[in-house]
């Protein structure tokens, strides 16, 4: 009646289980396709080859540059934060263990230091927020 969750975490965790036993078992369990190993060797080898250039011009976005997006990056940031705030809410602390939820932090983060003007905490969150958004995206949708 108040909108406050009541259950216990482990009674959360089981209900979201439940959810995906909608999906067939080879979908969620299992080893990972081999286009995934594929996926990772390319960017693994992609970064080690780009690292030497990448450090050279760090910071690779001038100062002035971020005055233009810091509105845009406010926005994200308390729509980011929002959608933290409600999954601690209704669903509890354990999914930001997940891959995607880490990999929303960051953004979130790398948002919220642009907002804020700290501007070389966000070109250092540029490259976590990348990599993990990107094997997001690309290997679990």
């Amino acid at each position: 009646a108040d909108g406050v969750d009541r259950r216990t975490p482990e009674e959360r965790l089981r209900d979201v289980q439940k959810i995906f036993h909608i999906f067939p078992r080879w979908t969620r369990e299992g080893p990972w396709s081999p286009v995934a190993y594929v996926y990772i060797a390319i960017i693994l080898s992609g970064l080690a080859y780009a690292a030497p250039s990448s450090l050279a011009t760090f910071p690779s976005t001038p100062a002035a540059t971020w005055e233009h997006a810091r509105l845009a990056s406010s926005a994200l940031a308390l729509y980011m934060l929002g959608v933290l705030a409600y999954m601690f809410k209704t669903t509890g602390w354990y999914p930001i263990v997940s891959y995607t939820m880490q990999s929303w932090t960051y953004v979130t983060l790398r948002h919220v230091c642009r907002a804020l003007g700290l501007d070389l905490f966000g070109e250092f969150l540029l490259f976590p927020a990348i990599v993990t958004a990107t094997v997001t995206v690309t290997l679990w949708w």
